[in-house]
């Protein structure tokens, strides 16, 4: 072969790649920016539901929705579905961003995930007065005669597991109503969701249930969340975690969060996605 047939050859090479990179160059920015994105979630007030305008609403729908905003994203479409589908539905091209869900590494296998937006330990919904002194998962598992309600999908089924909870006696629901009404019907001892969502579903329940207080939650159970976006979104992904570093902690974050009780002690500080993915 001729070096000017090589040289010919090397320059097809290149063009060709530079098409093959053209035809597949995520755009994923451009069309949010251009169209929206379609944000699916499950209704676990305060964090996210349907509100009475159509719209996504709650302290997790506002965040990502504030961040959107500031990378010229102004149209976020509100999709309804229940926990369990969301990666599927993710993936499936259903919507474009999910709501916040902890960080596992069995998620960040289909997914990916954006910097962390917030930290939170567990947390358990009991009938008022706690009858059977649930304070823990330990606590649970411990006392044969006490049924766990959880969401199924959840990680909180799998700190259950991982607690020493048998399977029988893990009760897996599709959302925080029907553990609220597991735990008010007798049918559980006792729901496992996030603090902010235990305190709605007290709030709710009548007088007949309450927060377990004081909660002691495992060293391995303080959760970072963060949406799940496609794997291949990457330009995407990459513009809302730019905006991520600077939003979470800002005044305006303050202004979201104050309206649902909540504060500081919900930064995820220095904590990484890619430390939480590689997690044992």
């Amino acid at each position: 072969m001729t070096s000017r047939h090589s040289a010919a050859m090397a320059a097809l090479s290149l063009v060709l790649l530079t098409l093959a990179s053209s035809v597949f160059a995520d755009d994923s920015l451009a069309r949010a920016r251009k169209n929206g994105v379609t944000f699916g979630f499950s209704n676990e007030p305060p964090y996210a539901y349907l509100g009475p305008d159509g719209k996504a609403a709650g302290m997790n729908a506002e965040i990502v929705i504030a961040i959107f905003k500031h990378i010229g994203v102004n149209e976020v479409k509100p999709v309804l579905t229940e926990w369990a589908s969301l990666i599927p539905g993710l993936k499936a091209g259903r919507f474009d961003i999910a709501v916040p869900m902890f960080i596992l590494p069995s998620r960040c296998r289909e997914v990916a995930f954006s910097e962390p937006l917030r930290k939170t330990p567990g947390a358990m919904l009991v009938a008022k007065g706690n009858p059977k002194a649930i304070h823990s998962y330990e606590d649970v598992a411990k006392n044969p005669q006490v049924k766990l309600a959880v969401m199924a999908g959840a990680a909180e089924q799998n700190y259950a597991r991982r607690a020493g909870v048998p399977e029988d006696r893990i009760l897996p629901f599709q959302d925080p109503g029907a553990l609220l009404s597991a735990v008010k019907s007798g049918r559980a001892d006792a729901a496992a969701l996030t603090p902010g969502s235990v305190q709605s579903m007290a709030e709710k329940g009548g007088g007949d249930v309450e927060s377990a207080t004081p909660f002691v939650s495992a060293p391995w159970m303080i959760a970072y969340a963060a949406p799940p976006f496609r794997k291949e979104d990457t330009d995407l992904r990459q513009a809302f975690n730019a905006e991520v570093k600077s939003f979470i902690g800002s005044d305006e974050w303050k202004a979201i969060v104050a309206r649902y009780g909540v504060g500081a002690e919900t930064l995820p500080g220095d904590m990484k996605t890619e430390t939480l993915c590689n997690a044992s």
